[in-house]
């Protein structure tokens, strides 16, 4: 079904519905949703969550093109008896289509036809419920945390917790007095195992104090494995929780393949330009690269500049490959012009 030309939706947006979901678009075959439809006016109009597939009334089954097989993957299967009349409902309108494919993932995995006319199932496949060994991973596994510290970083943060929210067992962000929305982004869209604590040093920006705060949240953590970022890095393993439970227990460091800023904390006492990334990716607004500016200002602090070369660009998906060089502001503009040739 994924691999001929069919119209694959989903019916229900419920959260149960929406954790298949994601299941379906990580796992093979790789399923492309048009949309998934939903009954609760609520939640119309919206978009399923992590993903760009709208949710859409349940008059949008009426829309697709008669020469082209309809499947529906019922997310809300506990209510199969009554969202099979209003399928046939809806799809008849259309006066176009005798039959819709559904998928039925529980109790049983079922695929069969509906006739829209007697709502009978033409059986297709049938596959009897498999009950997963629980837990996923071992009980006494050692659990993972991630301690970070932020100041006014309400661009980054939402993409932050939504990449970091399923890995880790705990996190503690670390709020150095932001005055932006930060705070207001973490208590609204972080899980509820992140601890939110204020800086003991909130107007004072010292990288030895925030080491020692980073090291006490960590030390809150006895027997985890712990890792440090800030908002601007991300960790990118697939089932970290699930790889950390296989390391022998006497593991005291676990070691990644990463990308690595050229420089060091001295550099901003001798350099016009003190932090170098070999590469950072930006996301456009647009297909035109020239939307991606050259040059930066931070709000906060003037003197702080940063400046993008693009490497590469795709526009298919609107991204751009950059090295980005942050300026600190330690020397007068005219003594880094050099630097901008």
């Amino acid at each position: 079904m994924a691999q001929q030309p069919s119209d694959i939706v989903g019916y229900g947006a419920a959260a149960k519905g929406m954790v298949l979901l994601h299941y379906l678009l990580s796992a093979g075959p790789k399923f492309t949703f048009e949309y998934v439809v939903d009954d609760a006016p609520l939640k119309q109009n919206t978009f399923c969550p992590g993903t760009r597939i709208p949710v859409n009334p349940t008059g949008e089954l009426t829309q697709h093109p008669c020469g082209k097989p309809l499947v529906i993957v019922v997310f809300s299967w506990n209510f199969w008896a009554e969202i099979r009349g209003r399928i046939v409902q809806a799809v008849r309108g259309s006066a176009c289509k005798r039959f819709v494919w559904i998928v039925l993932p529980f109790p049983e995995q079922r695929i069969f036809a509906l006739d829209l006319e007697t709502q009978a199932e033409v059986e297709g496949l049938k596959n009897p419920y498999q009950v997963a060994t629980f837990p996923l991973f071992p009980v006494n596994r050692r659990k993972v945390a991630m301690v970070s510290h932020f100041y006014n970083e309400k661009m980054p943060l939402p993409y932050f917790i939504q990449h970091h929210a399923p890995m880790f067992d705990g996190v503690t962000l670390i709020n150095c007095g932001s005055t932006d929305r930060s705070r207001e982004i973490i208590e609204r869209l972080a899980p509820s195992n992140w601890l939110l604590v204020n800086s003991t040093n909130p107007n004072e920006f010292h990288f030895a104090k925030i080491d020692e705060e980073v090291e006490k949240a960590e030390a809150a953590y006895e027997g985890h494995w712990k890792i440090a970022l800030t908002t601007t890095e991300f960790l990118v393993i697939n089932g970290l929780r699930r790889f950390a439970a296989t390391i022998n227990s006497d593991a005291t460091v676990i070691r990644y393949p990463s990308m690595l800023m050229i420089g060091n904390g001295t550099a901003a006492e001798h350099e016009c330009w003190s932090k170098v990334y070999v590469a950072m990716w930006v996301v456009t607004r647009s297909s035109d690269v020239t939307a991606v500016p050259r040059l930066i200002a931070d709000d906060a602090d003037v003197g702080v500049t940063t400046r993008l070369r693009h490497l590469q660009y795709w526009p298919d998906h609107r991204i751009v490959l950059v090295e980005c060089r942050i300026r600190q502001g330690k020397y007068p503009h005219s003594a880094c012009a050099w630097e901008l040739l």
